[in-house]
């Protein structure tokens, strides 16, 4: 049966900018001497009828009104401004965190995102709309303000740059006919004066320290000492008290375990107080109210439940551990949860295990639990170098917590690498049309991702007809990243 997945209350790196903006702390807590605090404002200051249409551009034919265009222009040039003034110093995001949820440790809100989110998204749909002249510096401040962004402190930013540096490129290449000698050379310069920026292995690794080990350390580790202490008098030569709660532990023994292949496995129970014994069938009925809920031969475990009572087998040991009983609350604070109870119990069952077995002391086994992300993280930054893997062949990490806290990482590393080749890609495409035009242009810069060093990237016209420029990198399966040279 698989295992249903953990919906972590992570900051949402798949978030697209035609998606709904996270929520963020309000700019009244940028600082004031921060770089684009004063466009921030003035953006959000601007009246909603007019942030609306321009929001909705991206999803109509809808012209671009006259007055709508004036304030975007205005924008722009206001982030170019700030961005000239604050030259290739890096933009520091402050984050704060969410007063309404002191107990969960990822739910930080980052000061100035949703409005970052909604400029960006209106920059873009202004630019696809204004005239050739008017939309290279509304791309270049795009450019810019992006970028700013790459050196935030999670993640999110890191994203918010990949997909902001993308738009640019593809909206910049889709209208390379369109612009003039003098505007092409201003969108190279914007490329080329970028600040300097952490790579996606700096971004990604941060946030393991900051976050993952904290929270391992400080959520995860006391919560596994506490479910032992409460499970490890489970099973006693003593006489119960009598107001004990009822314990599947004090009550059966295994005796036996037998998989009768085809699926059918049953595991054997007798009775501690008169012997009887029972064979259980996994998912079948229940036994002097005892069901066997699952069974699994290869982590050596099962899960037994009577009433609202769980108890773990562990099939190795021939031991029987009776579950602490936990509130479905407890259960989703412990893991960073919004929702699905059912799957934090399997993954603090795991982890459970885990524990128990380990050799060395409790904080060691916390910061293996580190070591396991960060590891995972490096797994797929050394993946999104290579060919994407085929359809249903996606890393499935063993440990079920690290799966759930890394698995998209699988795509966005590659949507990352995606956009530091498009950060070549564009300047590339921007240089040879210079070129074509006759003009004196530097070398256009080589793929990144080309077998041999010192090649370029391929123009090329597509069987539909279609200018394209390709690089060597695979987004997607089979299919190579291409940047096209005409509006589609």
């Amino acid at each position: 049966m698989p295992r249903p997945k953990l919906l972590l209350a992570l900051l949402p790196l798949a978030l697209l900018l035609g998606a709904p903006a996270p929520v963020a702390a309000s700019l009244e807590h940028l600082p004031e001497a921060h770089p684009y605090r004063a466009v921030l404002l003035r953006h959000k200051a601007l009246p909603e009828e007019t942030r609306d249409r321009i929001e909705a551009l991206h999803h109509t034919d809808a012209p671009l009104r006259p007055e709508d265009a004036a304030h975007i222009i205005a924008l722009a040039a206001e982030v170019r401004a700030a961005a000239r003034q604050n030259g290739h110093a890096s933009v520091e995001w402050p984050m704060l965190h969410n007063p309404s949820l002191p107990d969960n440790p990822f739910a930080n809100l980052i000061v100035g995102m949703e409005e970052s989110f909604a400029l960006i998204r209106q920059l873009r749909n202004a630019a696809e709309r204004l005239p050739a002249a008017e939309a290279a510096p509304v791309y270049a401040a795009l450019l810019r303000f992006g970028r700013d962004h790459r050196n935030g402190p999670v993640t999110m930013n890191y994203l918010l740059w990949a997909t902001t540096e993308q738009l640019c490129a593809r909206g910049v290449c889709a209208r390379l006919a369109e612009f003039s000698p003098e505007e092409l050379r201003l969108l190279d310069e914007a490329w080329a004066d970028l600040p300097p920026a952490q790579s996606a292995a700096e971004a990604m690794l941060r946030e393991t320290e900051d976050f993952i080990r904290p929270f391992m350390r400080d959520k995860i580790l006391p919560f596994l000492l506490a479910r032992q202490a409460a499970a490890s008098s489970s099973v006693t030569d003593d006489e119960p008290p009598p107001d004990a709660p009822p314990s599947l532990a004090r009550d059966f023994r295994l005796s036996g375990l037998v998989d009768y292949g085809d699926g059918e496995r049953r595991i054997h129970l007798e009775s501690r107080h008169d012997r009887t014994t029972i064979a259980l069938r996994e998912g079948g009925p229940a036994q002097l109210g005892v069901r066997l809920v699952s069974i699994d031969f290869e982590t050596r475990r099962a899960l037994l439940r009577r009433g609202d009572q769980d108890a773990i087998v562990e099939l190795e040991s021939r031991t029987i551990i009776d579950r602490a009983p936990i509130s479905d609350e407890e259960l989703l604070t412990a893991l960073g949860m919004v929702s699905d109870t059912e799957a934090a119990r399997l993954t603090l069952d795991q982890l459970s295990a885990m524990f128990a077995s380990w050799p060395g002391s409790p904080d060691s086994f916390a910061e293996h639990l580190g070591n396991l992300h960060a590891a995972q993280l490096r797994t797929f930054l050394a993946d999104a170098e290579l060919p994407p893997r085929p359809p249903g062949e996606e890393r499935v990490h063993e440990v079920h917590l690290i799966h759930d806290f890394t698995h998209f990482f699988e795509q966005t590393t590659r949507r990352f690498r995606a956009a530091e080749i498009a950060t070549t890609a564009a300047p590339a495409a921007l240089r040879h049309r210079l070129r074509e035009l006759g003009h004196d242009a530097p070398t256009p810069p080589f793929d990144p991702a080309a077998p041999e060093a010192d090649t370029p990237f391929v123009i090329e016209t597509t069987p539909a007809g279609h200018r394209v420029l390709r690089s060597s990198y695979q987004f997607n399966h089979a299919t190579p990243l291409t940047f096209p040279l005409e509006r589609l």
